[in-house]
This record gives structure tokens, sequence and C-alpha cells, in this order.
């Protein structure tokens, strides 16, 4: 129980860290899809950037192309790693999470953002799949009326893996808007959660964390 205690302690202050500070932040959020392996979890097929001040989540983008948004806008080419070559001649953002060590591949996945977009981040979040089906676990099933889906603990990612793949907008090409939507949708239902169901969610941060599904 201590021990786990000291790690809450740790889990909070690094959440302080990244949103308490009075200046400025701007953090990368990869979502990873533990469906498709890759070394720090999943592969890369969305992402978020967070502005962050004074504890506050000021200002949020989830480009609707997902990590393809940033495909060939690189101002540099890089070769990759050798086994990559075998399916890749150009190295890419979505292909930057290569090594498991998250140190590492964290400042490769910033590296490949700044120079596709032309943007600097002051740290990146890794979030699996895996995360998202806890929080249901814990808030119920959430119903997103813009799509006409349900997602519950049970079917979250075959659902969102339809609407990515199959039942997207094909004229206007943005397979991943839903992911945008939903996220701005997660971020309202946090904010009006009973103090209990809060705690609930700490602590699930909290083991995610422990078994790598959040790597910051």
């Amino acid at each position: 129980f201590i021990d786990d205690m000291d790690d809450m302690v740790s889990l909070i202050d690094t959440v302080q860290l990244v949103f308490g500070s009075e200046d400025f932040r701007r953090y990368l959020v990869v979502f990873q899809n533990s469906r498709e392996l890759r070394a720090t979890g999943g592969f890369m097929g969305s992402f978020a950037v967070v502005d962050v001040q004074k504890g506050k989540i000021v200002n949020i983008e989830v480009p609707a192309g997902g990590t393809y948004d940033l495909q060939g806008q690189l101002d540099v080419f890089v070769k990759p790693p050798l086994a990559l070559q075998v399916v890749n001649k150009r190295w890419e953002f979505h292909d930057a999470n290569w090594w498991p060590d998250f140190a590492v591949s964290g400042e490769k996945i910033a590296w490949f953002y700044e120079h596709a977009s032309g943007r600097t981040v002051d740290g990146v979040i890794a979030v699996n799949s895996a995360v998202l089906e806890t929080f249901l676990g814990i808030v119920g099933p959430v119903a997103n009326n813009t799509y006409g889906v349900v997602l519950e603990k049970e079917n979250a990612l075959d659902t969102l893996q339809h609407q990515v793949e199959i039942a997207y907008d094909k004229e206007a090409n943005t397979p991943k808007a839903i992911i945008g939507d939903m996220v701005g949708q997660f971020m309202q239902i946090s904010t009006e959660l009973p103090k209990a169901q809060l705690i609930d969610i700490i602590f699930a941060l909290y083991m995610k964390k422990k078994k790598k599904d959040i790597q910051v």
C-alpha cells in the first residue's frame, strides 16, 4: 500500500509538472493502436497537439487525417533503419516510435513532428488504445450523435476502427475526424465527473502508466 501511494505521488508530481507550469507548454500526444504492434506499444495512427498553461488546457488540435497528414511534409530526407527499408524507403513521422526505449523514441517523434510541421513541442506522451477501454469501463458508454456511434468498453476499438477505415467521409478524406470529436467529448466528460469517479480514473492512469500503456 505504501509503495502504491509513493507511486501515486510520483504520478501526481508528473501531472503537476506537465500541466501546472505558469509558462506555456505544448505537448504532442500520440495515440497508439496496440492491434498494430510497434516497439513502444502500437502504431501511431492519430495524434493531438495539446497546449497548456497555468494548469489548464487552452487548445487541442487533432488532425483529421491522423499521422498521415504529415506524410511527405519533412524538410529533409531521412533513410529508415535497415529493417524498415523492407517496406518504406523514406522514414516518416508515423514510424518514428522505432525503439522500445520511449525516451529515445519520444525524442525521434518530436524531431519528426518539428521537421514536418515547423513547430516544436515541450514533450511527448504516448497513450495506448487500452486506456480508452479503461476510461469507458469507469464512466460508462459514451454516445456521439455526430457519427451515430456509442462507444462501450467491449466494442470501442472495433467501432472506431470501422469508422476510420470504412465509414469515414471519402470525399473529404478525413478518416480520423471522429478521433478529434471524441477527444473533445471525453475532455468535457472528465470535467463533470463526480469526485469518486475522478479518483478511480487517477488510479487507473497510475496502473496504465505502470504497465506502459501511458508513457511520457
